[in-house]
């Protein structure tokens, strides 16, 4: 996604050198870190087809492990090398309870937050509010702060 001249365009500093980014997020939730670029981003139409898919592989300190995905959609902001970015998603888990059972957990999340690239890597610091659903309704907010590398 370079310029073809080998240095970097002005639009460089806000895309990703490569489709696909793998990293870490610390914070709660801390865990691996998946990002995925389409090469078809925002295509006009009834449903607009996102700019990125996250993945986040994840774990707390309450002895709750999850996975949440989502489509987001990113934007530069104007001069600045700065990205915003925010999405609709899903998290799906297992949570140790009392008496060391253990509850599947489903719910509905959304992401934003700020990102930026510097050479193959990006930094991010993102809020992730989400309600569970199952096994009981509770609102939860998480995030944090994370690197991502771009082979």
């Amino acid at each position: 996604m370079r310029a073809a001249s080998g240095s970097p365009s002005s639009l460089d500093q806000h895309r990703p050198p490569d489709r696909f980014g793998l990293g870490v997020q610390v914070g709660d939730p801390s865990g691996i870190s998946l990002k995925l670029y389409q090469a078809d981003a925002g295509r006009r139409g009834l449903l607009r087809t996102p700019d990125a898919y996250t993945f986040l592989i994840a774990w707390d300190l309450d002895r709750f492990f999850y996975v949440n995905a989502h489509a987001l959609r990113e934007r530069p902001i104007e001069d600045s090398p700065l990205n915003y970015y925010i999405g609709p998603g899903v998290i799906g888990g297992v949570r140790e309870s009392a008496g060391n059972d253990a509850d599947f957990v489903v719910g509905v999340s959304g992401d934003f937050g700020l990102n930026f690239f510097a050479d193959r890597f990006e930094v991010f610091l993102g809020l992730s509010p989400w309600f569970r659903i199952i096994p009981d309704p509770d609102l939860n907010i998480g995030g944090g702060v994370g690197l991502r590398y771009y082979p």
